[in-house]
């Protein structure tokens, strides 16, 4: 699967999303240990096809969704998005996953942070991007 370097750091670079990845984010998604963090996820069984339908839709104007790729291996590692994109008062929620446990404690998710935020404040002209996590996420 070809990704492409849209937003290049150190560590890491964000890509696009494809249907190719369906696989991949059902495989993360159906984890409990990579789930629980991320709250309800944890349980509720997440699908090839939903997968494939949800990154049909994202990319719009209420989600803007990247895979956070390893830049030495070109290796699908993560994705991070905004979403309940409101441009009017340009405010944004984040999500973030490291999917590979290989890559977790590596710095690939703050890099990846970074980069969204240097995206979203300076590109995407947002005001606020906010993020919500639960006091057991590490």
């Amino acid at each position: 699967m070809p990704y492409f370097k849209k937003i290049i750091g150190e560590k890491c670079y964000l890509s696009p999303v494809s249907s190719d990845d369906a696989l991949k984010w059902t495989e993360w998604d159906n984890d409990v240990e990579i789930a629980i963090p991320l709250g309800d996820e944890a349980y509720s069984y997440s699908s090839l096809e939903n997968n494939q339908e949800s990154i049909k839709k994202m990319n719009g104007k209420k989600i803007q969704c990247f895979n956070i790729i390893d830049l030495e291996t070109d290796t699908l590692i993560g994705r991070c998005m905004f979403f309940d994109i409101d441009q009017i008062n340009r405010v944004a929620m984040f999500g973030i996953l490291i999917g590979d446990k290989n890559r977790w404690d590596g710095g690939y998710g703050q890099e990846a942070t970074r980069l969204m935020l240097d995206y979203g404040f300076n590109l995407l002209n947002f005001n606020s991007i906010m993020l919500g996590v639960f006091s057991y996420n590490k």
